[in-house]
């Protein structure tokens, strides 16, 4: 007779997602506008933050929340549900609690990622143009009220293709990142503390935090040049567009600023990374044990 496999259940993960994305997303937020707003209009961060606080106040730095709020939710619950879920596809059918390797990290961090896309690219996008609409030329774009508005507003005039602008490269973004991400998390957890046969949730928080502050930083190292030109082609104008396609929005992008135009912004993102997913991998892991993550 076989062994009995015990998985988790499966609502764990894709709750606790849920709860990692609210988490993190009240810090990272700030960041993120200033990061959208350098890669699309340029200046430094600290130009760019006296021109948020003279220019708009001091809530102008969570401006359109509700957008990535609601998508963050939906994404972080799939990516992370999803991870969790896949992971036990590679297990030993005899001793679930055994670790993977980190290749397995990886495929299963990229399998999720690709998941998350399809939910997150038509909330990154309205994020985007509302983060930036008055900063850049709207070259006969509408200027939209909030996201919502912004939302209905490009499905009705280009449909779900117009939603999925720049989907292309969001995929490759997070194929790409998700993976760098879970492999970061659970490198650090056995490298830096707890040894190969040790998975990161086993950890205690503090080593929790670090590894999920670390991960996220390796994450955005990796896909920054991408990252970049995702938010310019989801802030480019649907009516008078300044890029062709990804390959010359590339193209572009170099010309102008050579390797400095493809790293606007990275040092918000960098600085957001650390406290954004220290919080996000915290949340997430205190949750699945407070629903009893080991039953």
């Amino acid at each position: 007779m076989g062994a009995t496999i015990n998985y988790y259940p499966d609502y764990q993960s894709f709750l606790s997602g849920i709860v990692a994305s609210w988490t993190s997303i009240f810090i990272s937020q700030p960041l993120d506008i200033i990061k959208v707003r350098m890669q699309n209009v340029g200046g430094s961060v600290i130009l760019t933050i006296s021109s948020l606080l003279k220019q708009e106040g001091f809530f102008a730095f969570w401006k359109a929340v509700s957008s990535p709020l609601v998508g963050s939710t939906i994404t972080s619950s799939l990516s992370l549900g999803i991870n969790e879920n896949i992971k036990k596809y590679f297990k030993n059918p005899s001793d679930q609690t055994e670790s993977l390797k980190i290749w397995q990290h990886t495929l299963c961090g990229s399998i999720s990622g690709v998941s998350k896309t399809f939910f997150s690219c038509p909330f990154e996008h309205v994020t985007v143009k509302l983060q930036v609409q008055g900063k850049i030329s709207p070259r006969g774009d509408p200027i939209y009220k909030n996201p919502r508005d912004c939302f209905i507003s490009i499905y009705k005039k280009y449909g779900i293709v117009g939603l999925y602008r720049g989907f292309s490269i969001c995929l490759s973004r997070d194929i790409f990142g998700y993976g760098i991400f879970f492999a970061a998390y659970q490198t650090a957890g056995k490298k830096l503390f707890g040894g190969d046969n040790i998975d990161t949730h086993q950890l205690p928080l503090w080593q929790i935090i670090m590894c999920g502050g670390i991960a996220g930083i390796a994450y955005w190292i990796g896909i920054f040049g991408l990252d970049v030109i995702k938010s310019k082609i989801q802030a480019d104008s649907f009516v008078n567009p300044k890029y062709k396609n990804i390959k010359d929005c590339i193209k572009i992008t170099w010309n102008e600023g050579g390797l400095a135009g493809l790293s606007k912004g990275w040092f918000p993102a960098i600085i957001r990374a650390f406290p954004s997913n220290a919080a996000y991998m915290a949340g997430f892991e205190v949750c699945m044990k407070a629903l009893g993550r080991d039953k």
